[in-house]
């Protein structure tokens, strides 16, 4: 006889969930080098995650929800509220990240789940629209993500900055004042 799987349960993530969740964005961090955005990724990068996603969970302005099955831990997803842009409608939204689905678990219904939760806190705290960034070379998440009414709306480049060689200058003449930096 054949015994069924045991139910997708999401809930927020807490302290007690923290091992899994640094299983799980790690494994998506490892799975994220293949993207020249993030093939860079820091050896020690495992000695960093850990009090990085404790400080996360506490973070009242941001969401971690974990699906598990049984007792087990299968899938992750942290949203955050944006800071408020006045040049653009809707003035506020949130940025889905850090999303990873155990492999078999995936096509399992776990991700809407997850994301069917973050809809209700995205509506609790005013967010109109969900962004998320997923590497071009991702084709079954870029798939999932369109299935799930996400549209894409831009390309992200990445170009590394040419080093100088010592004693020699960039360019003719010298920056003398501080860059200013964009604010719209």
């Amino acid at each position: 006889m054949k015994t069924r799987p045991p139910r997708i349960v999401v809930r927020q993530a807490h302290d007690g969930d923290l091992d899994a969740v640094v299983a799980m964005r790690s494994a998506l961090l490892e799975a994220s080098r293949v993207n020249p955005a993030y093939r860079r990724l820091r050896r020690d990068f495992r000695d960093i995650v850990r009090p990085l996603f404790a400080a996360q969970l506490a973070d009242e302005r941001c969401l971690t929800l974990i699906a598990t099955a049984g007792t087990q831990a299968v899938g992750v997803l942290r949203c955050t509220l944006s800071g408020n842009n006045p040049l653009y409608e809707p003035p506020r939204h949130a940025y889905v990240l850090s999303v990873y689905v155990l492999p078999p678990y995936r096509k399992r219904g776990v991700l809407t789940a997850l994301l069917r939760h973050a809809d209700v806190w995205c509506n609790a705290h005013g967010a109109e629209e969900m962004r998320l960034h997923c590497g071009i070379e991702n084709r079954t998440g870029n798939a999932a993500w369109r299935a799930l009414g996400f549209e894409a709306a831009e390309v992200l480049r990445v170009r590394r900055v040419p080093r100088r060689r010592p004693g020699r200058s960039a360019s003719p003449g010298r920056l003398t004042a501080p860059v200013a930096r964009d604010t719209a």
